[in-house]
């Protein structure tokens, strides 16, 4: 699972997978499948949904991201983007 939401990163931020580290990663149940990463105006199925919850540091930015568990569905939050201090 690891390995898709890093090759997602890369791709996303026009880095090497080199350039990522895994800060954390860790299970969890969401309420549907937006991944807890709602887009305005999406409709979801409201559907428990279990995947996981992975943070990756990309030189000064830590990036999170849902992925469920098949690894089909994968989400950045882009709310969840911060610059390190």
């Amino acid at each position: 699972m690891l390995d898709i939401v890093i090759d997602r990163a890369a791709e996303d931020f026009g880095v090497g997978r080199g350039m990522i580290n895994v800060v954390s990663h860790e299970y969890q149940t969401w309420p549907s499948t937006a991944l807890g990463c709602p887009e305005p105006g999406r409709f979801y199925a409201q559907i428990v949904t279990t995947g996981y919850q992975v943070i990756l540091a990309i030189g000064d930015v830590t990036a999170v991201y849902h992925v469920d568990e098949t690894g089909a569905a994968i989400v950045r939050c882009n709310d969840a983007i911060e610059i390190k201090p």
